[in-house]
């Protein structure tokens, strides 16, 4: 007569450790990721200023061309208009 084999698997404990070093690595690595994208796309966030100008010819600058793409070209100008004492007041 044969003895029956019987095998008894253990589950080894996982160790909280493992999985503090695996999230934090994790983490690290996206934010590793992040700084490097932000590197790649810093001058292109930026808004460079291309020109101003003085629409009335008093001396003080009224309009500012801003190149907001990155590609050399005026994309915007921002008008400034002096604010009258009622709007202040608001």
């Amino acid at each position: 007569m044969k003895i029956p084999q019987i095998i008894v698997v253990e589950k080894k404990k996982k160790s909280p450790i493992k999985l503090i070093i695996i999230i934090a690595s994790a983490i690290l690595a996206l934010a590793a990721a992040a700084a490097v994208v932000y590197k790649l796309y810093e001058n292109k966030l930026k808004s460079k200023v291309i020109g101003k100008v003085d629409l009335d010819g008093d001396g003080e600058t009224d309009a500012i061309m801003l190149d907001t793409t990155g590609n050399g070209e005026v994309d915007t100008i921002i008008i400034e208009a002096p604010l009258e004492d009622e709007e202040i007041e608001k």
